[in-house]
């Protein structure tokens, strides 16, 4: 019976309290990588084995980096560090790595936030540098973006982007001046480095147009904001908002000339609600009442109506079923409840992009861990990826609703406003008569006579109140966009 007895005690191990990865240890020594992770998951779900429990994350996501299921390693890897960054700072270079390629730094930037201590490789630390800066930049706190930015230094290879990223900032404290210098070092830098693509180029130049524009700096305003591609997303907002630089300027006929850009067909179901608005008050200014009269009462009659398609599907918008429609937006498709004008410009955001993305790494995931015969590492990453890809779409569908309140508390106050608008307009044109009465002549020139001429020519596009030639792929459009205001009336003489 004694043989009989010690051969059992040798045949089942045991282990010591003190070693809780010995199981994990001997399934790797044989070469059994899926029991090992299944050990591993067993120490997780230990309570008394708390203490290694970050730890144990951590060799699972490499075992999973191994099974080459890289969303679900970085899953393990995210869960260790919410537990102790410790046991993930020697992996931390793969960790940036796989945040980068899986394009989810959402899922770790609240973590590294709060650990910006760590004992990392410089290029690691300026990494997460840019990463916690963005977060806190989604959150508004500039103040400690900021302080993040300082751990990307100028050799580093995303100094362009954190410099970019540091000119916004400061803008958004209303420091436009200090964030010229920052965005120009971004431009600079990005010449220089053959990664860098032309969306990086329209974008810095598209807040370089902003920053001059908050510094009042009107000329180098006009000049960023034409800089941005043609082929670029952003190029029609570029167009929008260098209107308003000649605005500013009170240069009336560069604002309608470039406005009228965002009423030919390429741009019809866009929203560019102010727009609109911006063209009816340069010509109220330019003293053109009748055409700016026509514009406010169409502007009324264009936008109630979308106003209402919004606020009905405001009423029963889930982040889900806002998720989806973008998605289906970006496929081609039709928008099931939002108006498309009002979700188009998560089509090609960045941010939107890297969720969808990260979605479908996700779902293929899943599809092949759900075929590994039941493994329970298996069955945790599954429920780990489809509880962030729920998270991605419920977050992100979110940004879109509340996007589109924006849109609608907008919409609400332009249409509440043009009801002052058309006052002003109209007491603005009695003051015009008061002084002809006073004249004694009302001169508004040959105008209809001139169109006439103008409808003759062959290819020749009319366009009511206009000053010079303006080409593009569309045709020629004569632009008259001389004042009808007495000289005492003009705009920036009242």
């Amino acid at each position: 019976m004694l043989p009989l007895l010690l051969a059992l005690l040798l045949a089942v191990p045991t282990f010591a309290a003190d070693e809780p990865f010995a199981p994990y240890d001997q399934a790797m020594e044989s070469g059994d990588k899926t029991t090992a992770a299944d050990e591993l998951v067993a120490i997780i779900d230990d309570k008394k084995q708390g203490k290694v429990h970050s730890e144990a994350l951590v060799k699972l996501g490499e075992l999973l980096v191994s099974f080459d299921l890289p969303y679900a390693a970085l899953m393990a890897y995210s869960k260790a560090m919410e537990l102790d960054t410790t046991p993930a700072e020697p992996q931390m270079s793969k960790i940036l790595g796989l945040t980068h390629d899986l394009r989810d730094e959402l899922l770790i930037s609240p973590t590294l936030a709060n650990n910006l201590d760590m004992e990392v490789d410089d290029e690691s630390r300026a990494f997460i540098g840019l990463l916690v800066a963005r977060h806190f930049t989604r959150k508004s706190d500039y103040g400690a973006a900021t302080a993040a930015l300082y751990l990307v230094p100028p050799e580093s290879a995303i100094y362009a982007e954190a410099q970019a990223l540091q000119g916004v900032v400061l803008a958004q404290q209303g420091r436009y001046g200090d964030a010229l210098a920052p965005l120009v070092t971004a431009q600079t830098v990005a010449k220089t480095d053959v990664l860098k693509d032309q969306d990086f180029q329209d974008l810095t130049n598209l807040n370089l147009g902003r920053a001059y524009f908050g510094a009042e700096n009107w000329g180098q305003s006009m000049a960023a904001y034409a800089k941005v591609s043609r082929n670029s997303p952003y190029w029609a907002e570029a167009n929008f908002e260098r209107a308003w630089s000649h605005f500013r300027a009170e240069d009336m006929a560069g604002t309608i000339g470039l406005l009228y850009t965002h009423e030919s067909p390429f741009f019809e179901g866009w929203l560019f609600a102010e727009a609109d608005l911006l063209r009816a008050y340069a010509l109220f200014l330019m003293c053109k009442f009748p055409e700016a009269t026509k514009r406010i009462d169409a502007f009324a009659q264009d936008y109630e109506p979308i106003k209402a398609e919004l606020d009905a599907a405001l009423a029963t918008a889930t982040p889900k079923a806002a998720f989806s429609d973008v998605v289906a937006a970006k496929e081609g498709g039709a928008p099931a409840s939002f108006p498309l004008m009002i979700i188009r410009k998560f089509t090609w955001e960045e941010r939107f992009d890297d969720a969808v993305t990260a979605r479908a790494v996700a779902k293929d995931e899943i599809r092949e861990l759900r075929g590994a015969g039941g493994h329970v590492f298996a069955e945790r990453a599954t429920t780990w990826l489809e509880e962030r890809r729920d998270e991605i779409a419920a977050v992100e569908g979110q940004r879109v609703i509340e996007q589109a309140r924006l849109s609608q508390t907008d919409l609400a106050e332009m249409l509440t406003g043009i009801e002052i608008t058309r006052l002003d307009l109209l007491n603005f044109e009695t003051q015009m008569y008061e002084r002809a009465a006073q004249t004694g002549e009302l001169d508004f020139g040959d105008r209809l006579g001139k169109l006439r001429r103008l409808r003759k020519k062959r290819g020749v596009w009319v366009w009511p109140f206009q000053g010079e030639y303006w080409e593009d792929e569309l045709g020629w459009y004569y632009i008259d966009a001389r004042p009808d205001c007495p000289a005492d009336l003009a705009a920036g003489e009242q």
